[in-house]
């Protein structure tokens, strides 16, 4: 719907995030008078690499503004866009800002691992699950992490049942199971994998432990950054053959209205007791409009807006004890010095920081990132 202004002319980008209240951020003051306001760990262009805020000095010229103050301040809601075109970086007050790339990684499978599948015709084929990601890529035109779907299914014990999509994501934590049969199986380390009837993480799974009549012989430990994949939200049991082995899917909270209604009484009956919500940024879904009960406050019959009771925290990793400097190097180590993984939850920007728009009709608007979330809504 809407391109945003970088180095490169307009470009697209996937999605508008609210990534909540921050405590801690830097207020950046330039000589042409404007401001720029963002988090420690956001990345802007010097001298042609983008560098975090944290280590900007007075003096420095970025995008051609030289700075001319520096100041800590706290308490702003941050926004970023999601994964822009080529670029992955966009103008915010004149100044050339990162984006935020965002991976999911929990329970995943190898690009290789086969699964049998289903269309609408009803015919049946045996495809690697990153070749099915590709499939749905090139049916949809798009290269999102999550990719919908309501036209195939997928083998499971119970049949073949529906699937709502693909997962694809990155990681580093990864097992390589070897069977007596000569196969492979390549997961994350949380995977869970059915086991005598009880699905486990793959991390808690032994050489000699039998796997739906295979034996595993070997478990080799992958560090290796690989793509990884999941179905989402399998029919009648979120689990489905995976190289004859039976895993556990990516499954999302269905009929959150009707679920928080039943657990509800339970939290107001008891004197101490409390709900904890945690999560990342990741639509306008019902964690975001607890979020925005918590620190803005929703309208009420009268149309005044009063606050949910729920207290925001906003963790970010610099703030969780022992997670400094040698915590981010470790982890950049990790994962190859992949700076756009390490940024993909930590680069953002205060909601008055102004960026430029092309609309659909080919209009341009300069508009504010708190502005672009309601035309987003």
């Amino acid at each position: 719907m809407y391109q945003v202004l970088t180095n490169q002319g307009f470009k697209n980008f996937e999605s508008f995030l609210n990534q909540g209240m921050s405590r801690e951020l830097l207020k950046i003051s330039f000589s042409d008078n404007t401001i720029l306001k963002c988090t420690a760990e956001h990345q802007l262009l010097l001298d042609d690499e983008y560098i975090e805020a944290q280590f900007l000095i007075i003096g420095d010229i970025i995008s051609g503004k030289e700075i001319c103050n520096i100041e800590s301040i706290d308490n702003e809601i941050v926004y970023d866009l999601l994964n822009v075109e080529d670029t992955h970086a966009y103008y915010t007050n004149g100044v050339m800002s990162h984006n935020c790339s965002f991976v999911y990684i929990d329970e995943c499978l190898g690009k290789n691992t086969l699964i049998r599948i289903k269309n609408k015709n009803g015919f049946e084929f045996d495809i690697s699950i990153g070749s099915f990601y590709n499939l749905l890529s090139e049916e949809n035109n798009t290269n999102d992490y999550i990719i919908n779907t309501k036209n195939y299914s997928v083998l499971t014990k119970t049949g073949f049942q529906k699937i709502d999509g693909i997962k694809k994501s990155f990681s580093s934590d990864n097992l390589d199971i070897y069977f007596d049969d000569e196969t492979i199986f390549t997961c994350t380390s949380y995977h869970f994998i059915e086991k005598d009837f009880v699905f486990l993480p793959a991390c808690l799974l032994n050489v000699s432990d039998i796997i739906n009549n295979k034996k595993i012989i070997q478990i080799r430990q992958n560090k290796k950054t690989i793509e990884v994949y999941d179905l989402v939200n399998v029919a009648n049991g979120n689990s489905y053959y995976t190289d004859g082995i039976n895993s556990h899917n990516c499954a999302f909270l269905d009929n959150w209205t009707d679920f928080y209604a039943s657990v509800f009484p339970t939290l107001t009956s008891g004197e101490k007791t409390k709900m904890l919500f945690t999560s990342t940024p990741c639509g306008m879904n019902h964690f975001y409009e607890f979020w925005e009960g918590a620190t803005k406050g929703l309208p009420d019959a009268s149309g005044n807006l009063v606050k949910n009771g729920f207290y925001p925290i906003f963790a970010p990793w610099y703030r969780i004890p022992g997670r400094g400097e040698k915590f981010k190097e470790t982890i950049l180590k990790g994962i190859n010095y992949d700076y756009d993984r390490f940024r993909q939850e930590y680069e953002c920007i205060s909601g008055d920081s102004v960026v430029t728009i092309q609309l659909e009709n080919g209009d341009i608007l300069d508009i504010t990132l708190e502005e672009l979330e309601k035309l987003c809504i």
